[in-house]
């Protein structure tokens, strides 16, 4: 599946592609029919003529024919097409058709498969999803103030050694990929905004605590590992309707997480938003192409004459606000497209201006105005005190949760997923499991780019091992769940050792004070007389854990007795919080 742009001629144009023509089609054209549109005088109402082209005859594959001729007579409307179709292909078709990670909102994928990796997360998040509020209750903490967006492309460098004297002006927010930036500049920011779903996210923060630093994740987003580390979190969204009756999201969208950067500067209604390194861009001298798909331009540094951007998968090139050419790609080219229509949107809804103020890179410079560095530092000193305690009013808001509910759908999964694991056991790998079974296909698929990686037993176990971990974390969640019913309303026994008793359930009451904690010590016959509630270790499961909904239990109790707790038959053991 592709989109490729062709400009006077449809040579070497796919028979099963389908053609959308901007301007007349060319003497070398093969056909005119149902499978092309014809573009004579592009304007963007021609937008709504691509999107009612049915998705599944895109789905084949574009070639996008450029007249030159009506290019140069309608060069603005041109681009406003080409942004579109770039932003449409990519959004709604081909990152659908790659990822089952992304929403089909087309119904273009054939079959419904499971998204192990964003649900392996948000099981791994249930603690934090309970306790965190969403991003509603922070509407208007950031109105009137200014803020700095750092993104990590090229010219994010262009501010090495200035940032501490601009965070002295704006709220600083950062993606994980910039937060190492800003530490290194000697600036803790004060929003970190979480999107990317992806595990090793978690190895882009630093284990340090954020003593001023508010995290705003997604709640698909792997951050179980470091949320612990922030100030306070918020999530952009309820992570299940039914359970979280809360629709409210800042716009966003799965092309980038900028445009979730921008969907929170709308929630917060920021006075102004200044931007760097978003340049959606970057040089590349070797590949640079004029008007033709073989002409390159040798050093070049500016056009002078008009330039036609080539549209296709992968990388090309074309020219940033200042007529310069860069490399892009199809996502990032799609992507400032988008930005332009959310900045628009936000203009309006918020009166937030944005600006570029890296001055470079192919963000629209109607929308995002170029300035540079100068034009924060003229402003008055931020009130980051004031901004902070905004935030700090709503940290602690707890949303209304259908406890029962989420029970029984996490039960129900539990149960799918035991019966998953014990067919994964029994199959014959040679037998193309992936053929038959959902599980085998998604590991089978994860592999196919290296065929070499695993052999058809190692798939089987790769497959066994993957419904395990998600068995586990099910479990977990499940027992986290339970938790946070009952420990308000009545007190939940935490297992540990006698010399920790009392202090055992400091760690949980600071984090959660309406909670109901009652310690309990094990001893065994090496124990000193019990002068505390305690149980004897061989009595541990008919007296404490058996039959009981939840039973937390410390480390050092782990530690002590290790498997001979981890043999019990009850899966309510619960370790919390976890180390």
């Amino acid at each position: 599946m592709h989109l490729r742009t062709f400009i006077n001629t449809l040579s070497g144009s796919p028979a099963t592609d389908y053609i959308i023509s901007i301007g007349p089609l060319p003497a070398d054209s093969r056909r005119e029919g149902d499978r092309c549109l014809v573009i004579y005088e592009p304007t963007p109402q021609h937008i709504l003529k691509i999107k009612d082209i049915p998705a599944a005859e895109l789905g084949t594959g574009i070639s996008l024919h450029i007249d030159s001729v009506t290019y140069h007579a309608h060069s603005r409307n041109v681009k406003v097409l080409q942004g579109f179709l770039a932003f449409w292909f990519m959004k709604y078709i081909w990152l659908p058709l790659h990822s089952v990670q992304i929403p089909d909102h087309l119904g273009l994928r054939k079959e419904s498969k499971e998204d192990f990796i964003h649900e392996i997360n948000k099981l791994r998040n249930q603690d934090l999803l309970l306790t965190h509020p969403l991003a509603d209750k922070i509407r208007k903490a950031g109105k009137g103030f200014p803020a700095i967006l750092l993104m990590p492309g090229p010219s994010l460098s262009n501010i090495t050694g200035k940032l501490k004297a601009l965070a002295e002006k704006a709220i600083i927010i950062c993606i994980s990929r910039t937060v190492g930036f800003a530490l290194q500049e000697g600036v803790e920011p004060d929003l970190v905004i979480q999107l990317d779903c992806h595990c090793l996210q978690q190895r882009l923060f630093p284990e340090q605590h954020f003593q001023d630093t508010t995290l705003l994740s997604l709640s698909l987003a792997p951050i179980s590992g470091f949320a612990k580390n922030f100030r306070q979190v918020f999530f952009t969204d309820s992570f299940d309707l039914e359970v979280l009756p809360n629709s409210y999201r800042p716009k966003e969208s799965w092309l980038s997480t900028f445009l979730l950067c921008l969907g929170a500067a709308e929630t917060l209604e920021l006075e102004s938003l200044y931007v760097f390194g978003s340049d959606l861009s970057y040089q590349n001298k070797d590949a640079c192409y004029y008007n033709t798909t073989d002409g390159a331009i040798d050093n070049a540094t500016h056009v002078e004459q008009e330039f036609i951007t080539a549209i296709k998968n992968g990388e090309f090139i074309t020219c940033d606000i200042n007529n310069t050419p860069v490399s892009t790609t199809l996502q990032y080219f799609a992507t400032a497209f988008e930005a332009e229509m959310f900045a628009q949107e936000i203009m309006q809804s918020a009166g937030t201006h944005f600006y570029n103020a890296s001055s470079s890179g192919i963000l629209s410079p109607e929308m995002f105005i170029p300035v540079n560095e100068d034009h924060i530092l003229q402003r008055q000193d931020f009130n980051r005190e004031r901004f902070r305690k905004r935030l700090d009013a709503m940290a602690n808001h707890r949303e209304t949760i259908n406890y029962n509910l989420l029970k029984h759908k996490i039960r129900l999964r539990i149960q799918q997923l035991r019966e998953a694991l014990k067919v994964a056991r029994e199959v014959d790998p040679s037998s193309h499991p992936e053929e038959r079974y959902p599980l085998f296909q998604i590991v089978h698929e994860l592999t196919l780019d290296n065929p070499g990686v695993m052999s058809s037993q190692g798939k089987a176990q790769f497959t066994c091992g993957l419904l395990d971990v998600w068995l586990t974390e099910a479990r977990r969640a499940l027992n986290i769940v339970t938790l946070h019913q009952q420990a308000p309303e009545t007190p939940v026994t935490l297992l540990c050792c006698p010399e920790e008793f009392e202090v055992c359930g400091e760690p949980i009451l600071k984090q959660h004070p309406n909670w109901q904690i009652a310690p309990l010590a094990v001893t065994d016959i090496f124990s000193p007389p019990a002068t505390m509630s305690s149980v004897p270790f061989h009595r541990l499961h008919a007296d404490a854990v058996e039959g009981k909904p939840i039973v937390l239990i410390t480390r050092a109790l782990l530690d002590r007795y290790g498997y001979l707790i981890q043999a019990m038959p009850s899966d309510n053991i619960l370790e919390y919080p976890a180390q």
